[in-house]
């Protein structure tokens, strides 16, 4: 079966809180030249769908997009910044005991100050993430390889209709060639017996 280099596909799912979307996109190149986009988050995925999508194709300039979006939110790990907290309370005691000021110093106004935490992102699992962006991608590639397959029956059907009438434009060339000559032949005997 004929196929074209140039193809689109696109899939979408919602599941376990994250919106997994996958675009694919190719246009005619002699050589395959993968080019992924997605999150550096997931760049250890990034043999793994390799490998997915020569399955697809072998030539072509192949553009994939890859977007996960945390629905519920990232996951974050929060810890306190010591330093910070010690630093704080000794200067908040310090404005105290110097200048002679009442107030307390209570868990409220050091939990107020932004730099009190350190929030980090947690570490995603990478097998966990890649069964749930695996079917995503597959689905988007079978779009895309039926795009391709699609338009190389276009293409073909195409040259076959070329092919057709170049081989009417050729029997007719032929027919008419035999006369051709003849005329031609007539013309040059012609202008020879008026230069005698």
């Amino acid at each position: 079966m004929a196929k074209s280099m140039t193809g689109y596909g696109r899939s979408r799912s919602l599941i376990n809180g994250k919106d997994i979307t996958v675009e694919v996109k190719s246009v005619n190149n002699r050589f395959l030249d993968l080019n992924i986009k997605m999150s550096r988050l997931y760049n250890p995925l990034e043999d793994r769908i390799k490998q997915l999508i020569r399955k697809y194709t072998t030539r072509g300039k192949v553009d994939f997009y890859l977007s996960v979006d945390n629905i519920d939110g990232d996951k974050t790990e929060l810890s306190v910044n010591h330093e910070f907290v010690e630093s704080y309370v000794r200067q908040l005691e310090d404005i105290i005991d110097r200048y002679d000021m009442d107030g307390d110093i209570d868990v409220a106004l050091v939990a107020s100050r932004p730099e009190t935490f350190i929030t980090k992102k947690a570490d995603e699992d990478m097998e966990a993430a890649w069964a749930l962006i695996e079917p995503v991608a597959v689905e988007a590639l079978e779009a895309y390889y039926a795009m391709r397959c699609t338009e190389g029956a276009k293409l073909k059907e195409d040259i076959l209709m070329r092919l057709e009438k170049l081989e009417a434009c050729r029997n007719e060339i032929s027919l008419l060639a035999p006369a051709a000559v003849a005329a031609a032949n007539a013309r040059m005997k012609q202008r020879i017996e008026e230069l005698l």
